[in-house]
């Protein structure tokens, strides 16, 4: 019998969220009743990257909810402290919905909003709920899991900013005691998670790619050998292209870099340009003049992008105790759909860099000298084809993060929630 699903999303097209939206699609083409509730975030309306999914037709009734007046420091700390837009969407879906008409609820979030709301709902009308955290504030460099500009903070920020991630991490727990089962996105997530969830499973579910949109190309030459970045930078500290430049700066790359051949193409967001344009101050002029700086595209835009780069860009870092963790991007998923060579700066020595090495996808960097080396490599390829392209991709590796393979997994375990709930 079709299933009747209430999703709950931090964010949802045209804001980000592939991840739910793939969900919510394969669940309707079951013929599951969805319906879609999210935060309306009216300051993204304008914003580049706030609008990628602009145009996407919703699959399902949708119920974008504005729970915000002024975007002020306080109205954040009352979020924070007070769980104030929880309570406030939940008390909107109850004058909206009828919640005891549905089955089940699936809430999606980045730090703890809505899984909150979920978790009220779900006691009140005695229904399961299923959580997902796609990305979790222990990921974050120590002070990072908001985002900013400075690099440097005083005693007394760091001081409140170790308070603020630990009542994140207070609310975000005492809301999974309500949950039948946690999703998240990478072996990281899941042991940190599993922590606090005494003993019940958390599955780990990798963000993916879309089949329809990414998959190999006939190879077509390009003009120019182009590197190419697609997404955001929150933080220096965790996305770093320095490295990259110093590469491009050294005398090992100056006879491509005379050919006047080689060029990289950003598509960003207007916080990420400032971040790169802040690193490359530190760098020789003609480093800069290499860089070229777009807007971010619509997500329809980019596998026409990646067809026509020579290598695509992934900045990261290495894991350190108080460094990123578990990071993994969506592009790396995206690239190796299309074969395209993979340049991660710096290699993470962790979860993304074995991906990259298993689906035999790129390089990993881990010192300057292993960039310059497979920029060369890539651009020898070039040269001589017009085109670069994967060599022996492990297809077979890269298939099972295709999201409809990943959405058939999800669907067993809502399965397997509404079975063992029906029995209590």
């Amino acid at each position: 019998m079709p299933r009747r699903i209430l999703v709950l999303a931090d964010l949802y097209p045209p804001h980000f969220a592939p991840r739910v939206l793939s969900l919510v699609r394969y669940w309707v083409s079951l013929g599951w009743q969805v319906v879609v509730a999210t935060e309306e975030i009216k300051q993204w309306n304008s914003s580049g990257h706030g609008r990628v999914f602009e145009g996407v037709e919703d699959p399902c009734p949708t119920y974008r909810i504005p729970l915000r007046k002024s975007y002020s420091v306080w109205e954040s700390l009352e979020e924070a402290f007070f769980s104030t837009k929880e309570r406030a969407f939940g008390q909107v879906l109850e004058r909206q919905l009828k919640m005891d008409e549905f089955d089940l609820i699936v809430s999606f979030s980045y730090r703890t909003f809505p899984h909150g709301t979920a978790a009220q709902l779900a006691k009140k009308y005695h229904l399961p709920v299923v959580m997902d955290s796609r990305d979790i504030v222990e990921q974050y460099p120590r002070y990072e899991f908001l985002p900013t500009h400075k690099e440097q903070k005083s005693l007394p920020k760091k001081l409140f900013l170790s308070l603020l991630k630990h009542q994140y991490i207070r609310q975000r727990n005492r809301a999974f005691r309500s949950a039948q089962k946690i999703v998240t996105v990478s072996p990281w997530h899941q042991s940190v998670l599993q922590k606090t969830t005494k003993g019940m499973p958390v599955e780990v579910l990798y963000n993916g790619y879309d089949r329809s949109l990414f998959y190999p190309r006939e190879p077509e030459s390009t003009p120019r050998f182009t590197l190419l970045f697609t997404g955001r930078l929150l933080t220096l500290a965790r996305s770093n292209p320095s490295p990259f430049f110093e590469a491009l700066s050294s005398d090992a790359l100056r006879p491509i870099i005379e050919e006047g051949l080689l060029e990289v193409a950003w598509y960003v967001d207007d916080q990420s340009r400032g971040l790169i344009e802040e690193s490359l101050s530190r760098f020789p002029a003609f480093v800069a003049s290499l860089q070229q700086i777009h807007s971010m595209q619509p997500f329809v835009r980019v596998p026409h992008l990646l067809q026509q780069s020579s290598m695509v860009l992934m900045l990261g870092t290495p894991e350190t105790p108080h460094g990123a963790h578990g990071i993994v991007s969506t592009k790396i998923f995206e690239a190796l759909a299309m074969e395209k060579p993979i340049l991660m700066v710096m290699g993470d020595k962790a979860i993304g860099e074995e991906i990259l090495k298993r689906a035999r996808g790129g390089c990993p960097a881990g010192q300057i000298s292993e960039i310059i080396d497979y920029i060369c490599h890539c651009y020898e390829q070039w040269k001589s084809l017009g085109y670069t392209q994967i060599v022996e991709p492990n297809r077979e590796y890269i298939a099972t993060f295709a999201r409809d393979e990943i959405a058939k997994h999800y669907t067993s375990i809502l399965e397997e929630v509404l079975a063992s709930y029906r029995r209590l």
